[in-house]
């Protein structure tokens, strides 16, 4: 009759990969956008101007310092486009893509980001 032992280094594997855990375990469910963009529309004309919104991702997915809409808006291109820093007022500046991005005031790691294609008038 044969008789097979596990290989000292899978026991030994088996074991360390075991031990090393350090029990986190990840909630799937947050693994979304914890700052939302709401956005009319993602292509608009030279001159259009719009408002930008953001809403707070699930309340158990955020820090625990975020309690409040408190957002700062920035355009990666200012020459395309214009947006206050504090209202997310838009404005269309020049054809191009753009990126507009929202951060949350107290905690920048609760942030997100669109693209808008600004065309021609």
């Amino acid at each position: 009759m044969s008789y097979s032992r596990p290989a000292p280094i899978t026991t030994v594997l088996t074991f360390l990969l075991l031990a090393c855990s350090d029990g986190t375990v990840v909630n799937d469910d947050c693994l979304v956008d914890l700052a939302p963009i709401t956005v009319r529309s993602k292509t608009v004309s030279v001159g259009d101007t719009m408002t930008f919104d953001a809403s707070l991702g699930p309340a158990e997915c955020l820090p625990a310092d975020i309690v409040s809409e408190d957002w700062r808006w920035s355009s990666a291109d200012t020459l395309i486009a214009k947006i206050d820093s504090l209202s997310g007022f838009f404005e269309a500046r020049a054809p191009g893509l753009v990126i507009i991005r929202v951060e949350h005031a107290q905690n920048p790691g609760v942030a997100s980001a669109t693209g808008l294609h600004v065309l021609a008038e």
